[in-house]
């Protein structure tokens, strides 16, 4: 959250230049304010007027920006639930729609004190849009991380199978059939961080931004868990896929009891990462 703020505060600074420190001090919390007559220059009235709408304009693109991201992500999700996917779109869209008001709200305005009304509209729907934008990041990232988390399940039954088959050619594989088992139990623990995320991330609601971005904090951080399992997972089976062709390639024993040693896991390269949120 905190890279958030430095933003709002070089927002808000604008409002200082141009107004005083009143201005700046504005929470996010109050309630629309009436508008009032600006007192000032009638030549410096333009240039004020024309600098808030720039800044006021610029900070609203990226905010467009970052929820159409978001968005689209969302649109090409394939695991998430449509009635969960749906919640968060329509969230989303609903503050694309609201900071698209005030643009083309703060655009027309010819008066400085209806101006300044507008600009402190967009500061208080700063909370609404971080939650939204954290919500609609969060539930994408879940998803792909789902997506991840297959193909990792794929790699590891299409390596059981390998691993009988060498089973059936008399080849001891007691140490990679350990491996392969550790590694569902690693993928069961990874499974119990982020099947949950979705419902978890719907039960919050844009009503206490404190409290409901602390608790997408720590879903954030479950899934990152989860991610992290996924990782190991995938760099374990790419050495237990290694060892199980150099396994079915040596010389094959009488019986697995006479076999010797067991293959060792080989040092192999990483496998990269599944993509990041």
């Amino acid at each position: 959250m905190r890279r958030f703020i430095p933003r709002l505060i070089r927002f808000t600074s604008v409002l200082s230049v141009i107004f005083g420190p009143t201005a700046a001090m504005a929470a996010a919390t109050l309630p629309t304010p009436t508008p009032v007559s600006v007192v000032a220059p009638a030549t410096e009235q333009p240039k004020r007027l024309n600098t808030l709408k720039v800044h006021g304009a610029s900070e609203i693109d990226r905010r467009l920006a970052a929820l159409h991201d978001a968005h689209e992500k969302l649109k090409v999700s394939t695991k998430l639930a449509t009635a969960d996917k749906t919640v968060i779109i329509v969230q989303l869209e609903s503050e694309t729609k609201a900071l698209s008001h005030y643009k083309d709200q703060l655009s027309a305005e010819t008066d400085l004190g209806y101006a300044r009304r507008d600009v402190q509209l967009v500061i208080n729907e700063y909370a609404p849009y971080m939650l939204a934008l954290t919500r609609g990041r969060l539930m994408a990232s879940t998803d792909r991380t789902m997506v991840a988390a297959d193909q990792v399940q794929t790699l590891l039954d299409k390596s059981q199978k390998a691993l009988e088959l060498a089973q059936v050619q008399n080849k001891d594989t007691t140490e990679l059939t350990g491996h392969i088992s550790r590694l569902r139990d690693v993928m069961t623990e990874a499974r119990l961080f982020y099947q949950s995320i979705p419902t978890k991330i719907i039960t919050t609601k844009p009503t206490d931004y404190t409290t409901d971005y602390t608790a997408l904090t720590v879903y954030a951080s479950n899934l990152h868990s989860a991610r992290t399992d996924l990782r190991v997972a995938r760099e374990e089976i790419d050495s237990i896929i290694t060892a199980i062709s150099i396994l079915k390639s040596a010389t094959p024993s009488p019986s697995p009891s006479a076999s010797g040693s067991p293959a060792a896991l080989p040092s192999t390269t990483p496998l990269a990462p599944p993509a990041g949120p």
